[in-house]
C-alpha cells in the first residue's frame, strides 16, 4: 500500500479528485486535512498559501492513473505529487483497503 499526496488551495478541486479516485475504486480511501500553510519559493520570491492537503490510500498499481487524475483536475501549474511508501500496515486495515480497491 501506499499514499499519493497532493495539496491545494481549493477544497473543490481537491473533492473532484478524490470523487474520481474513489468512483473509479482506485483508492479505498482518501482525507482531506484543512488549515495547512504552505511555504514555498515561486516568482522569485517566497509565497505563502493557506492550502488543504489530501493523503490518498491505494495499491502501487494504481499510482501512475492517480497522477494522471491529479493532474488533470488539479488548479496548479505545477502541483505537489508524491508518493509516501508504507512499511507497516494493520492486517485488518489491509485487508478492508485491498478490497475497495480495483
Amino acid at each position: 500500500m501506499i499514499i499519493v499526496k497532493t495539496s491545494s488551495d481549493n477544497f473543490d478541486v481537491l473533492e473532484k479528485i478524490c470523487n474520481q479516485v474513489i468512483g473509479k475504486k482506485l483508492a479505498a480511501c482518501a482525507n482531506i486535512i484543512p488549515n495547512c500553510f504552505s511555504y514555498f519559493y515561486w516568482e522569485g520570491k517566497i509565497q505563502k498559501n493557506q492550502e488543504y492537503l489530501v493523503f490518498i490510500k491505494t495499491l502501487k498499481i494504481n499510482e501512475k492513473k492517480i497522477y494522471k487524475i491529479i493532474k488533470k483536475y488539479h488548479n496548479y501549474d505545477i502541483p505537489e505529487i508524491l508518493t509516501l511508501k508504507l512499511e507497516n500496515i494493520e492486517n485488518d486495515y489491509m485487508k478492508w483497503a485491498s478490497g475497495e480497491i480495483n
